[in-house]
């Protein structure tokens, strides 16, 4: 794994991005529903309380947009959509990654 790939799995909310739109049959995902995503794997993975509001300022003044740089996603400011970009180096690092985020009605 290379280092911009490193950097870019480094943070959890990214993993948590891609790992849900991986996973998301849908092509694109609006930033609302994706936050909610996150909000909801915050939730679930810890005791520590997550602030709605923060999580959107950081995915889209920080993550996301790094995420777009980095090739991963296609970020549309504008429409306020994100939509997964496939690059080979990714993927390898994504499966190997242990976090999934559990679709809507799983148990997982």
């Amino acid at each position: 794994m290379d280092d911009v790939t490193s950097g870019i799995l480094a943070n959890h909310r990214r993993r948590y991005v891609l790992s849900y739109l991986e996973d998301c049959p849908r092509e694109s995902v609006s930033v609302a529903d994706l936050t909610s995503q996150v909000i909801a794997r915050e939730l679930v993975m810890g005791p520590v309380p997550v602030d709605p509001e923060s999580v959107e300022v950081t995915l889209t003044r920080v993550h996301l947009p790094r995420l777009d740089d980095a090739g991963a996603i296609e970020y549309d400011r504008d429409a306020d959509t994100v939509r997964r970009r496939r690059p080979d180096d990714l993927e390898v690092a994504l499966e190997d990654s242990t976090v999934r985020i559990p679709q809507e009605g799983s148990s997982a």
